[in-house]
């Protein structure tokens, strides 16, 4: 998981890695604290897939939300389709293979400035 604008090491959460399985439950939860509610305003979260194997890694799929579409304190269950590594105009998506969907649960606490990302499953 990135935010952007600005994705660098320091806004960066993983998963763990499930292993065996092309369609893996994470039911994970990750957080990022220190989040205004400005940023939520402006910024888009990018979820990247990859198969992890024992010598790297192939790209699978990534999806970008807009933050501002998550209101405060609600959660906010989401199946988006995964898309080519970089995000092609909406007359390019059209036509495109399916390349998988991802199951996240959203939500923004204002009282603790914290985004929590709940990566659900992948299929």
């Amino acid at each position: 998981l990135h935010l952007l604008p600005g994705a660098s090491k320091s806004n960066k959460l993983r998963t763990r890695t499930v292993t065996k399985t092309v369609n893996p439950d994470f039911n994970e939860t990750l957080t990022y604290y220190g989040i205004s509610d400005q940023e939520m305003a402006r910024k888009t979260l990018r979820l990247t897939i990859l198969d992890e194997e024992r010598f790297g890694c192939d790209f699978l799929g990534e999806a970008r939300m807009a933050l501002k579409k998550v209101r405060p304190h609600e959660t906010k269950r989401i199946r988006i389709n995964l898309e080519k590594r970089a995000i092609l105009l909406e007359d390019e998506v059209k036509g495109e293979a399916e390349r998988g969907k991802v199951l996240l649960s959203l939500k923004y606490a204002t009282q603790r400035s914290a985004l929590i990302v709940g990566i659900v499953r992948c299929a």
